[in-house]
């Protein structure tokens, strides 16, 4: 027994029968995603990237429509917010924020 003909029993395809084809998986989708990213690597070339921020927090929203099962069209926007490291580089600066944001085709 071949690893395809395995695979065709074990979704309930009889051997001779018709293969089953998918079923249908196009239509409008989205997607809300949430990130944590830390910090490595140096900034420009001397000062690290952790002297600046501790970490980002990124919240992605991806709005579009499925054209077959394998191609997807539509934007994708994210935001997200900077925790500052307060200790090192933003020292005394208590209303400080950071934050990041785009907007894309996908």
């Amino acid at each position: 027994m071949s690893g395809l003909s395995w695979a065709d029993e074990a979704i309930g395809v009889q051997e001779g029968s018709a293969k089953a084809k998918p079923s249908s998986v196009t239509g409008f989708q989205s997607a809300l995603r949430l990130g944590y990213a830390v910090p490595f690597g140096k900034a420009d070339g001397t000062s690290h990237l952790a002297d600046y921020a501790n970490a980002i927090i990124p919240i992605e929203l991806d709005i579009g429509y499925r054209i077959h099962r394998n191609f997807f069209v539509g934007i994708a926007g994210q935001y997200a917010f900077g925790l500052l490291n307060q200790d090192k580089f933003f020292k005394g600066c208590k209303d400080c924020s950071g934050r990041d944001a785009r907007v894309g085709l996908t």
